[in-house]
């Protein structure tokens, strides 16, 4: 959600008083964004990632960065965004026409479009649990109830590969090749 509507938001709190506490209780308690702290991936192999590293997994895998891509179902840019989903994100935002269809050709909105998405339904008040990566991503990939469906696990698979690859190299800059190719068997 944009700074200013935040605001906005707040400034409405404030001016309303107590008939804004409640509104104002449930936008702390529901709009978590997603985290911008080291995330453990203990499913994606050894060390952490971040989640804007989880969102190169995912464009990668989804156009290997490409803006102007465009997939076989009306998807569009290297996320691969339909138009469905800027619609949703709109609505997520409660302003219509925020985000335009043609955003999806934008690395940098299409990136803010996911980051709001992904906040709004990977939250653990929606999925009842602690959210994970891989809900993160198959919720980008399936949805809102992406984290259930059965035909959400290749991608995820596709995703946490492409994460693996990345911890990897981490590990080659950071300790040079001797110590990655001791650790990492399948580098030989």
């Amino acid at each position: 959600m944009k700074p200013v509507i935040l605001s906005a938001l707040m400034l409405a709190c404030i001016a309303f008083g107590v008939a804004m506490v409640p509104v104002c209780e449930w936008l702390d308690r529901n709009f978590s964004p997603p985290p911008r702290v080291p995330v453990p991936v203990a499913q994606a192999g050894a060390g952490r990632i971040t989640f804007d590293d989880l969102l190169d997994a995912i464009e990668w895998v989804e156009s290997k960065g490409d803006p102007s891509a465009v997939g076989k179902d009306g998807e569009l840019g290297s996320f691969q965004i339909k138009k469905i989903y800027v619609d949703d994100v709109n609505r997520i935002i409660w302003r219509g026409g925020e985000y335009s269809y043609g955003d999806r050709k934008n690395r940098h909105l299409s990136r803010e479009m996911v980051k709001i998405y992904l906040g709004w339904y990977a939250t653990r008040s929606k999925i009842g649990r602690r959210v994970t990566l891989e809900d993160f991503v198959r919720i980008h990939n399936g949805g809102p109830q992406g984290h259930k469906k059965e035909c959400t696990k290749p991608y995820w698979e596709k995703v946490k590969a492409r994460m693996e690859l990345m911890t990897k190299a981490a590990h080659e800059r950071a300790c040079g090749d001797q110590y990655a190719r001791a650790t990492w068997p399948e580098a030989r």
